[in-house]
């Protein structure tokens, strides 16, 4: 009876961690010591009490999701470990229309030969087909990537 309890205890503890580090595999190894304690009560006791369990543990498991999803965000732990408000920044880059390719601008980073260049007030990511260029130096966009523009110095 005692191992039925530990096993059980162990799954319990387990689905609980589970919501703190996702990932499925805590969930899984909970089930499996569910399903032990489910097969050790069907040997010792029969079907009846090995029902029992599985559907004790159901509801138990069933219950503690709920507390986690309802209530220890609320409290000051539960803080910590859930994000409460939605993030409306981006860190990506704003985009360029094709209308930049043969632009100019300059440097605001060093180029090596990634950096970031200003062109119109806006800031990019470029690539500098000139190989490295100090900040300040001018440029024109050449042609354009997925994410980034790429550039060439000028005179």
């Amino acid at each position: 009876m005692n191992t039925i309890i530990t096993l059980l205890s162990v799954a319990l503890l387990l689905f609980f961690f589970e919501i703190v580090v996702p990932g499925g595999i805590l969930a899984i190894m909970g089930a499996c010591l569910v399903l032990a304690a489910c097969v050790i009560t069907f040997t010792n006791y029969g079907a009846m009490p090995a029902l029992a369990v599985f559907v004790g543990s159901l509801v138990v498991s069933l219950l503690l999701l709920y507390l986690e999803l309802k209530i220890l965000p609320k409290t000051k732990y539960g803080k910590r470990l859930f994000l409460l408000r939605e993030q409306k920044t981006s860190s990506l880059s704003p985009q360029a229309g094709h209308e930049i390719i043969g632009q100019c601008g300059e440097t605001i980073t060093t180029m090596a030969p990634t950096g970031m260049v200003l062109i119109d007030g806006e800031k990019y990511e470029a690539f500098s087909q000139s190989g490295l260029l100090e900040k300040g130096t001018p440029v024109a966009v050449v042609k354009q990537d997925s994410f980034r523009l790429i550039v060439e110095k000028t005179e």
